[in-house]
């Protein structure tokens, strides 16, 4: 019995997934009151169509499969005939979708589960998403264009095209990897500005600050204390949008350590949980004693082909001069450049140490290294805050920084 039910699973699955769809689709059409021919149940068949014409090819040609797809084919071509003769225009998103559907439970029939469920959720957060998306593209700048090819050329033109093996004095380059880091910054950078265009500004500065901080926390640090000192006083509840940023730092880095070197995950937990709870402490007393304005800064695009360009060459020496100062001069070596390097680049000194975990450093160094550049970081913003903003952005910052710092020296005096 339990093997039957195993056997049904593929077609239950493509009956559940493409189901979701059709839901989707049902609300849509109850939102919009438009005419439609397709609902829940024809998108549940169409699955479940796409499945059972796969079952029968089994290993052999796909000829059930190319018949149920004409089958659906024809259906499209009627229904949409059908409702574009009662003098609507239904478009073109329902129809194509169906044949998506017809996909999704062909796949599941193959052995492809993951990649249905996968192609579920993309289809279904694109028609969800349809008054966002429409909003996005009239938002869309000619810069925004050439930061999305930029990226295009950084990741998918010049990353498989560098050598991937060590190379230079001491072999402590590998040209693949130093990009992949650029890839992997700049990606994070535009998927956040990506978002911030979505969901727009007013819905006010926490949004602005947490994706601000994916983007570059330093960024928003100047940002802010700027229009802070312009406002001459008026605009003191920036600094909590400058403290929000600076704490979204820790569990950015948090992710860049766990896709480059998982196992320091472990290690560095508890202390950058700490300084992001201490700060997030913060920011919830003072959030209660400052209103928030609608009138914010304007987010730029973050993606620029030379900024990506200098994040590696920054990455490439601070992983150098690291590498090379643990050689000549041990572990002290390793904390000079991480205090150094977190100063200028917080993201290039935490990837460089995850890295060199790989080439025998200390993962106890590597923690230590990356809480010493975060913090070093986090006092480098802290001095451009004080310096910029002054007196306009009040104590909130301040309080945060002496926060962050003593959850730090707690962790490091409980730990040593």
């Amino acid at each position: 019995m339990t093997e039957s039910w195993w056997e049904l699973r593929p077609y239950l699955l493509a009956t559940f997934l493409s189901a979701l769809v059709g839901m989707e689709r049902e609300r849509h059409f109850a939102q919009e009151e438009d005419i439609h021919a397709a609902g829940i149940r024809t998108f549940s068949i169409v699955g479940m169509l796409g499945a059972a014409a796969r079952a029968l090819d089994g290993t052999g040609l796909p000829i059930f499969t190319a018949v149920g797809f004409a089958s659906v084919t024809l259906m499209v071509i009627a229904g949409y005939w059908a409702v574009t003769r009662r003098g609507s225009d239904p478009g073109m998103t329902t129809e194509v979708s169906l044949f998506v559907t017809y996909a999704i439970g062909a796949l599941s029939a193959s052995g492809r589960e993951l990649l249905a469920a996968i192609v579920t959720v993309l289809l279904v957060s694109l028609l969800s998403l349809k008054g966002a998306l429409h909003r996005f593209s009239r938002s869309i700048q000619p810069e925004d264009v050439s930061a999305a090819l930029r990226f295009a050329i950084v990741s998918v033109v010049i990353l498989p095209l560098l050598p991937d093996r060590a190379m230079g004095p001491m072999e402590i380059l590998n040209p693949r990897r130093v990009w992949w880091m650029v890839v992997l910054i700049s990606g994070l950078g535009f998927a956040a500005y990506v978002a911030f265009q979505l969901f727009g500004q007013r819905r006010g500065t926490l949004v602005t600050a947490l994706l601000g901080g994916l983007v570059s926390s330093t960024a928003i640090t100047l940002t802010f204390a700027g229009v802070a000192r312009a406002a001459a006083g008026g605009a003191r509840y920036l600094g909590l949008g400058i403290l929000i940023a600076w704490v979204t730092m820790f569990p950015r880095v948090l992710v860049e350590v766990g896709i480059v070197a998982p196992r320091l995950l472990e290690g560095l937990v508890v202390p950058f949980g700490a300084m992001a709870l201490s700060g997030f402490a913060v920011i919830l007393v003072r959030w209660r004693k400052r209103p928030v304005s609608d009138s914010l800064p304007v987010l730029r695009n973050p993606l620029s082909l030379w900024v990506a360009i200098q994040f590696g060459l920054i990455y490439g020496v601070v992983l150098f001069l690291s590498r090379f100062a643990q050689l000549r001069l041990g572990d002290a070596g390793v904390y000079a450049a991480s205090a150094a390097g977190g100063m200028i680049d917080v993201d290039a000194i935490v990837l460089s140490l995850s890295s060199l975990v790989r080439s025998g450093l200390s993962e106890q160094v590597a923690v230590e290294g990356i809480v010493l550049a975060a913090l070093m970081n986090t006092l480098a913003k802290a001095v451009l805050c004080w310096s910029i903003g002054g007196r306009s952005l009040d104590w909130t910052p301040t309080i945060g920084f002496l926060a962050i710092v003593g959850a730090a020296g707690l962790w490091w005096a409980i730990s040593f």
